[in-house]
């Protein structure tokens, strides 16, 4: 006959301590388990918290004090052309905290309009379009934007193109309430066009500050406004059909 059967009170006793002792330290294991993550996560987003502000809070000090009709070097998307989502979301910080949500579908939009084909000034273009902020910006004041959009131009030597794009665009974007800024990336010399490499610099300039991107080209300009420049999930091509190709 063993022992143990022999003190069975004992062995019980002792195997119940020793559970007791495992669980305790299960217990001790499991809480500063959960007291070592739970600081890591609040470092973590502290850090999320600063480097999302962070841009936003300097936006408005950045060199965008160029005039409507001036180039600003760094951005770029398409129209030729297509939207691209940004990896990055940043959330916007507004002033006005009572200001609610612009309304999914803007309700001043006109459908089919007539495109200005004429050259205007510089000075036309200030004058019609006061509303534009410096750096060809605009963000509505009636209501909270959805979508913050850069639209990037790669450009050489087509300043009548560019007097037209810019007026018809600033004529009717503000009507789709989005936080937009047109970026004219300009390639000196007289070297092979890039578009590509341009495409890439004003994105690598401008990222952080929007949701999405459109990679434009100077001669294409939208005949419908309801043609919005929001930020879909998925990118999208925004030219399909063309007056010089007969719309096929």
């Amino acid at each position: 006959m063993s022992s143990c059967k022999m003190f069975n009170p004992c062995c019980s006793n002792f195997y119940k301590v020793l559970a007791v002792i495992l669980a305790a330290l299960l217990l001790l294991e499991y809480s500063f388990n959960l007291l070592v993550y739970h600081q890591k996560n609040i470092r973590f987003l502290n850090a999320s918290v600063s480097s999302i502000f962070e841009p936003l809070l300097s936006a408005d000090s950045e060199i965008f004090n160029a005039g409507l009709g001036n180039r600003t070097r760094g951005g770029v998307e398409s129209a030729g052309n297509g939207t691209g989502m940004s990896n990055t979301r940043a959330v916007s910080v507004s002033s006005n905290k009572s200001l609610k949500l612009c309304p999914l579908m803007p309700p001043n939009l006109v459908g089919c309009r007539k495109v200005l084909q004429q050259v205007p000034s510089l000075e036309d273009i200030e004058k019609n379009f006061t509303h534009i902020m410096p750096g060809g910006r605009f963000k509505p004041k009636e209501c909270l934007a959805r979508h913050r959009v850069a639209i990037l131009i790669p450009y050489r030597n087509r300043k009548e193109h560019l007097r037209v794009f810019l007026y018809n665009m600033h004529q009717f974007l503000p009507r789709q309430q989005i936080d937009y800024g047109i970026f004219v990336i300009e390639q000196e010399g007289n070297g092979k066009f890039n578009r590509a490499k341009l495409l890439n610099v004003g994105y690598l300039e401008t990222q952080g500050l929007y949701d999405c991107f459109i990679l434009h080209d100077v001669d294409l300009i939208p005949e419908d406004d309801r043609n919005l420049y929001t930020c879909p999930e998925q990118p999208r091509h925004m030219s399909v059909a063309m007056s010089t190709m007969n719309y096929t």
